[in-house]
């Protein structure tokens, strides 16, 4: 799959400089100054512009500042093309204040995945529909950005406090006050949970706390000039706990293999370990280089012929993708319709986790624009996955059929087929999938947001003169006539949700339900998450 984001955007604000207009405001390239221990901080922001530098000072002249700067190293600074606007202005620099932040107002922290670009362009997308301008302060630690909307009059609005160290420090930001929103790239962990409710936030994984902001789906990559086409899921964890460790041994040319990972805090490694490793009983090789930026770990694999590695899928960038081949002979490849049905093996979803503290008012106002209809684009333009419902006509799913026919002996029935055949012929189904709370009949919370937006699309009339079919599935456990009744109880349940939220009120003649049993499986029975995925309700038009 090309991703979207393999270069880095301009914002709309203006904030990011190509390197050869950054080298023409200031005085000479980078010097080799020392850094002082003793020096101050400042910020220096660029004349009639929202660009912002910040760093130590290590020298004023009538002419220039010179500043040593985090990520672009020690410059020198055109003095009538900066002013020093915080921190320790050196005498005769003019101060302007006017747009000096006191402090944050809300923060958010967590995933790097969600806060690298997601995020900004989020908090930038919401500032335009108030018509607020953006400033944004980077630290020495680029991950903790500072992020100010200004009014027309240059007047603060709300400053937002946003740290990107991985999925993992999100929840202790919650509970100890410092973020109000968190970004985690899989779901809360158990142990989460139990840590969030002794801080007196109970119920995080609960509809209102946990909100699902887009899709996403890990990408096993190799470099472009690597001839392998797909890799098994049980060949993927041999590798990254480097129990096969030369590309021999997956039928290509010898050379050691490369590894490389995210690193502990990111939700990107957790998904993987618990999507790949965990079920192989695996851990990951200490010989893998291990990255805090998807980005830069991509590039890294892209550029080396021996290298294999995993990544969001927004950050494929020069990257080449490998199929992942399950057990039971069903191979996926990357594609945006596999991710939104989560059929994809190595898909999965973006969350964000707010608690009661959250009480801004602009900080409510995002988090209701980064889950409305009107941020997809934005999750689309960044290269993630969002939430809106494509189509794909029966004829280009094959691979239905195939694993269908894949199916052991007692899953497959061909009268129930020849039906399912000829009720979905002629229909186009929706990406919409609603899946279920695990050991419950109760939809889980992204099923509970699908429903709002069907129902929304069939209000709309986009559809008008054609009917919606719940197609209900169950996996391979139990009966297969009483897998049958599950998969209609299933599609009954998503009809009545549909009905309950509907503001004029959808017949049954609109929402057909059927119930196919165990017939057309997504996944292979033989796992836990792989029977989940199998108990679900496909939407289909016709």
């Amino acid at each position: 799959m090309t991703a979207r984001a393999n270069r880095r955007p301009l914002s709309r604000s203006g904030m990011f400089l190509g390197k050869g207009l950054l080298m023409a405001l200031v005085l000479g390239a980078a010097l080799s100054l020392p850094r002082s221990a003793a020096a101050d901080e400042v910020t220096l922001q660029m004349t009639g512009s929202q660009v912002v530098f910040k760093g130590d000072l290590l020298g004023f002249d009538e002419n220039s500042y010179t500043v040593a700067l985090e990520n672009l190293g020690t410059l020198r600074l055109a003095r009538d093309r900066f002013d020093c606007v915080e921190g320790a202005c050196p005498g005769g620099a003019p101060a302007q204040t006017a747009a000096l932040s006191t402090g944050p107002d809300f923060g958010i922290h967590g995933s790097n995945t969600i806060g690298a670009q997601l995020m900004p362009a989020l908090i930038e997308g919401y500032a335009e529909t108030i018509g607020a301008k953006v400033v944004k302060r980077v630290g020495k630690d680029p991950e903790e950005v500072e992020i100010e909307l200004l009014g027309n009059d240059g007047k603060k609005l709300s400053v937002v406090d946003l740290r990107s160290h991985g999925s993992g420090t999100s929840f202790p930001s919650l509970a100890r006050g410092e973020a109000q929103i968190g970004m985690s790239s899989r779901p809360i962990k158990e142990k989460e949970l139990t840590f969030m409710d002794l801080a007196g936030f109970l119920g995080m994984s609960a509809p209102g706390r946990e909100h699902i902001l887009a899709l996403d789906g890990l990408l096993v990559i190799v470099s472009p000039d690597n001839p392998l086409g797909s890799i098994s899921g049980a060949d993927l964890a041999k590798v990254f706990a480097g129990e096969i460790s030369d590309w021999a041994e997956l039928g290509m040319a010898p050379g050691r293999i490369n590894l490389y990972a995210r690193d502990n805090k990111s939700g990107t490694y957790d998904t993987f370990n618990s999507l790949v490793l965990k079920p192989a009983k695996r851990k990951i090789s200490p010989q893998a280089r291990r990255f805090e930026s998807n980005a830069e770990l991509s590039d890294a694999v892209a550029s080396d012929p021996l290298g294999i590695g995993f990544t969001g899928i927004a950050y494929q960038r020069n990257a080449k993708t490998l199929a992942i081949a399950s057990g039971c002979g069903i191979v996926q490849n990357p594609s945006t319709f596999g991710v939104k049905t989560e059929e994809y093996p190595l898909s999965r979803r973006l969350f964000l986790y707010t608690t009661p503290n959250l009480t801004a008012p602009h900080g409510k106002k995002l988090l209701e624009f980064a889950l409305s209809e009107d941020a997809q684009d934005i999750i689309v333009d960044v290269g993630f996955i969002d939430q809106t419902a494509d189509r794909l006509p029966f004829s280009q799913q094959g691979d239905r059929l195939a694993a269908a026919l894949g199916a052991s002996t007692d899953s497959f029935n061909m009268e129930l087929m020849r039906d399912a055949t000829a009720a979905l012929s002629n229909s186009e189904r929706l990406s919409t999938t609603f899946r279920f709370r695990s050991g419950s009949s109760e939809l889980d919370n992204k099923a509970l947001q699908d429903v709002r937006r069907l129902a929304r699309l069939i209000e709309r009339n986009a559809t008008r003169g054609r009917q919606f079919l719940l197609v209900g599935f169950a996996d391979s456990a139990g009966p297969f006539e009483e897998n049958r009744q599950l998969s209609l109880a299933r599609a009954r349940t998503v009809r009545s949700a549909l009905q309950a939220v509907s503001g004029r009120g959808l017949s049954q003649g609109e929402l057909q339900v059927l119930g196919f049993s165990e017939i057309m499986p997504v996944a292979c029975n033989d796992s836990s998450r792989g029977r989940a995925l199998n108990r679900r309700v496909e939407v289909w038009l016709r």
